[in-house]
């Protein structure tokens, strides 16, 4: 693998081919940011502080960059967001795929020994939404009357809690052996990891929540960064709430320099739909959508606190507005693997407004 040494407060990008930084058609904005770097080579040597400038680069050449962080050469920083409904038996309390996520994190593997950098984010499914919903974690601080939680699902193995606080000790447990099983999994392909809690870093919920995110930006060779949906530490009277890891990805994918492509993986469809998905038919994929266009998603209300498929859609049209690629694919190997790549593959592109 190729190596450049760099200043630590300096970041180096070394651009495609294609890409040509004599290009006329820059913008001055741009070339103030390219008198104020170094080049050597076809290796750039720029400031922290112009990353806002890559992101407009990335933006008027329909690229990314390939990217040296920490004096590793990379292929750019993909973000793969698997959803709680593909890697658990949603509507069964605790019960993860094992063989999805067994299967999907030798894909991950795979594109990181490709030299790519990977920022995992997984969603909770079983392991937090129905116990979240019973004690109406989303709501936030509510007295024993006001509770109204669902009991739908099964929550038999529920255990002996007695308040919203017992339920917030007991869905951050249940979401730490969920992780572990993603972990496991990584390890297993040869992966290290280094997990990022929400609730010891983030405060508040939606897409506006108080954390840093830059903590996932330093990047290791054979280590993927992961972190997770979870309750958190609200401000005022609401107390806690439910940070989705739909807003996670958002976050991630807009401040992380260096993000070349957002995948999110769904369980059961192939992407957006114009229609419901009926067993044993085709899905009728939109392969191309933008958040003014219409689509039909199902939203389980009555289990999911957080919001499902209209959420993802929502958040991924925010990322592509930043210039970034967004698609949403079938958690399957040969297709999640292709996505992460840029590659042609059955799925549904998010595109800008």
């Amino acid at each position: 693998m190729a190596r450049l040494i760099a200043p630590s407060n300096c970041l180096c990008v070394r651009f495609n081919s294609s890409l040509s930084l004599f290009d006329s058609g820059l913008s001055s904005f741009t070339c103030k940011w390219r008198m104020n770097s170094s080049i050597v080579g076809s290796v750039m040597i720029l400031p922290r502080s112009n990353l806002t400038s890559i992101q407009l680069f990335r933006h008027l050449h329909q690229g990314i960059p390939l990217g040296v962080i920490g004096g590793i050469m990379v292929k750019g920083c993909v973000v793969v967001k698997l959803g709680g409904g593909l890697i658990t038996e949603k509507e069964k309390l605790c019960t993860p795929k094992l063989a999805i996520i067994d299967s999907l994190c030798g894909v991950i593997a795979e594109i990181v020994s490709e030299g790519y950098s990977v920022i995992l984010v997984h969603g909770a499914g079983s392991f937090g939404h129905l116990k979240a919903k019973r004690w109406s974690l989303h709501l936030g601080r509510l007295d024993e009357s006001e509770l109204v939680g669902s009991t739908e699902g099964d929550i038999s193995a529920e255990g002996h809690i007695s308040s919203q606080d017992e339920a917030i000790i007991a869905v951050r447990k249940d979401m730490f052996n969920l992780n572990n099983h993603v972990i496991a999994g990584l390890e297993k392909h040869g992966i290290s990891s280094k997990v990022y809690p929400p609730h010891e870093w983030a405060i508040g919920t939606g897409e506006k929540f108080k954390g840093d995110v830059s903590i996932f930006a330093d990047h290791h060779p054979m280590e993927v960064k992961v972190t997770f949906g979870d309750v958190v530490a609200c401000e005022g009277s609401r107390e806690f709430g439910i940070l989705s890891g739909d807003d996670l990805v958002y976050r991630i994918a807009v401040e992380v320099p260096n993000v070349s492509r957002l995948v999110f993986a769904l369980g059961g469809v192939d992407g957006l739909l114009r229609s419901p998905p009926i067993e044993g038919e085709p899905q009728d994929l939109l392969f191309e959508w933008r958040e003014s266009d219409g689509f039909s998603g199902e939203h389980f209300e009555n289990i999911d606190v957080t919001g499902g498929i209209f959420l993802k859609a929502e958040r991924g049209s925010h990322v592509a507005n930043q210039g970034i690629e967004v698609k949403m694919v079938r958690g399957v190997a040969a297709t999640l693997y292709s996505a992460m790549k840029g590659e042609d593959c059955r799925g549904t592109v998010i595109l800008p407004n």
